[in-house]
């Protein structure tokens, strides 16, 4: 079949299909026959290649027919979940751990037995996260919930809210603006993206939970679908108090201006950059495979982090600070005065870690082969500082010698096998 031949069939059986996607599907056939015949193939062979548009126009009224259908009992129908599928779709996940993984291998010339009791970590708790589908069946009370077109609002308050993103890149932004419930907005960059990733809806008395979830498609327009371009918007009422848990693949997240103390916030994803922005949190627990991590403003009771090989980089004031990384370098910057207590516990196997502190502080920090420059200023009370080195250069500089007050004075303890260890106390 020639590509005359082929384009024909195709506009002739797309006919009555909304005309946005329709305009979608010719455009990417096209570029295919385009593609194929610089690369030397003749127009028959990539009209083979794309398929049947029989095969085509029957899945897309199979997708069309799915979400009618579910639409039309969504309150009781429960969720059919196939584990092996459900696997599958967590292929695109794994591929980019292993790419993580080969980076990894060659900057970590020791300590793999670290870089694998992290990156197991990371899987495990991806797994945990994964088999919430089950959980959800096993309790015989919950599904997927309802199919949602782009937009969504809570139907009452709530104190759990969920977004989970399984098996593709979209972006998550959060924020809290003058909303009085919990709304949800979907940007699809493309038809095809809103087709294969469905958005779901769980609302419950207590809990929101929003899960865009991979489909399958066989047809060469869904098929060869290797990016997507979709965008996550949640809006959190200020008066929102509770728990925030996001879960993504390799999309991007950026959460602002949280300003509750009494919110906790957790994050889980493989390889999407992660920013905070001016949020006032009692917790903050990350945990990611290579994703960059940055903190700016606020004020966070606790901050938890773990990475194998992103970088962390935060300038936010908190009680306690722990830090894993395996390759990642850690940057904390917390110039401004306090009036709490504070405490630094840094976990590395090859990254560097910058900690530069306004006051007093207890500080933790191990290493094999990451360098450790720590800075003090405006110390008040004495601090007991411990380095111990195999074959790391140190240095340590005190100008400041205030008395020892008893139980009052701070800890500094740093261990390395190779890392350099430079500290100064103003």
């Amino acid at each position: 079949m020639s590509k005359e031949e082929y384009m024909t069939e195709l506009k002739t059986k797309l006919e009555g299909f909304d005309e946005e996607l329709v305009q979608e599907i010719t455009a990417d056939y096209e570029e295919r026959f385009k593609c194929g015949l610089e690369g030397g193939k003749s127009e028959e062979e990539v009209a083979r290649e794309l398929g049947s548009v029989d095969e085509l126009v029957k899945e897309l009224n199979s997708f069309k027919e799915d979400k009618e259908d579910s639409c039309k009992d969504r309150k009781s129908e429960k969720s059919s979940f196939n584990e092996q599928k459900f696997k599958e779709d967590a292929s695109e996940a794994y591929d980019e751990v292993m790419g993580v993984l080969g980076k990894v291998f060659k900057s970590v010339k020791t300590g793999l037995n670290e870089v694998m009791k992290s990156v197991e970590g990371a899987f495990s708790k991806r797994d945990s996260d994964s088999t919430s589908y089950e959980e959800y069946n096993a309790t015989n009370e919950m599904d997927y919930g309802m199919p949602v077109s782009r937009n969504y609002t809570a139907t009452h308050d709530v104190s759990d809210l969920n977004i989970i993103v399984n098996g593709s890149s979209a972006d998550v932004d959060l924020l809290m603006c003058d909303t009085e419930k919990i709304a949800f907005n979907v940007d699809y960059g493309a038809h095809r993206d809103e087709m294969l990733y469905p958005f779901y809806i769980n609302d419950t008395d207590s809990r929101v939970e929003f899960r865009i979830i991979k489909r399958e498609g066989n047809s060469a327009f869904f098929a060869r679908c290797s990016s997507t371009s979709i965008k996550v918007t949640v809006s959190v009422p200020r008066s929102f108090s509770g728990r925030i848990r996001i879960s993504t693949a390799s999309g991007d997240i950026k959460v602002q201006d949280l300003n509750n103390d009494a919110t906790e916030l957790y994050i889980d994803s493989l390889s999407g950059d992660l920013e905070v922005y001016n949020c006032n949190l009692s917790l903050l627990k990350t945990s990611e495979t290579s994703g960059d991590l940055h903190l700016g403003g606020g004020l966070v009771k606790k901050i938890d982090i773990s990475t194998v090989s992103g970088d962390v980089s935060t300038d936010v004031p908190a009680n306690e600070y722990s830090i894993k990384t395996t390759s990642g370098d850690v940057d904390i910057n917390n110039t401004a005065p306090v009036e709490f207590e504070r405490s630094y516990c840094v976990r590395t196997t090859s990254g560097d870690a910058h900690i530069k502190v306004c006051g007093d502080a207890n500080v933790d920090y191990s290493s094999i082969s990451g360098d450790l420059s720590l800075r003090l200023d405006k110390t008040k009370i004495y601090h007991k500082i411990h380095v111990d080195t195999v074959s790391g250069d140190r240095e340590i500089n005190v100008l400041n010698k205030p008395a020892g007050d008893g139980g009052k004075e701070k800890c500094i303890n740093t261990k390395t096998v190779s890392g350099d260890i430079f500290i100064n106390l103003i």
